[in-house]
């Protein structure tokens, strides 16, 4: 079973992307906070942590402080109208960018991609 971690950081809750993992059999473990994020990173192992937030400049503080704890693949869910800087995400160690207006099928087979990519670098 794959275990992921949800951070929030938007103001509308994604309740559809955990129930998108959770019908492909993933435990989702859903926080608000990076404070909650670093506790639960320190209670289980997440193969894949995914931030949502409002805009890159939100999450990226975050990005970087988790990308210390943890070598499981990121992917930041971001509003299809917010400026978000690609390069910048992904030189914090974000491995995909993601608008949060993707259907649910297109999001698993993101999710499923950067988990193989992960899993044949180990």
């Amino acid at each position: 079973m794959c275990q992921v971690l949800m951070i929030e950081r938007v103001a509308s809750l994604c309740g559809w992307v955990k129930t998108t993992f959770a019908q492909h059999g993933c435990k989702v473990t859903r926080v608000l906070h990076l404070n909650q994020a670093e506790i639960a990173l320190k209670q289980c192992h997440f193969d894949l942590v995914l931030i949502a937030s409002e805009n890159s400049e939100l999450c990226l503080p975050d990005i970087k402080v988790l990308r210390h704890q943890t070598v499981a693949p990121m992917i930041a869910l971001l509003p299809p109208e917010s400026e978000f800087d690609d390069v910048s995400l992904y030189q914090c160690g974000v491995d995909k960018c993601l608008s949060n207006s993707i259907d649910r099928t297109s999001l698993w087979e993101a999710a499923q991609s950067v988990l193989s990519e992960s899993a044949e670098v180990k």
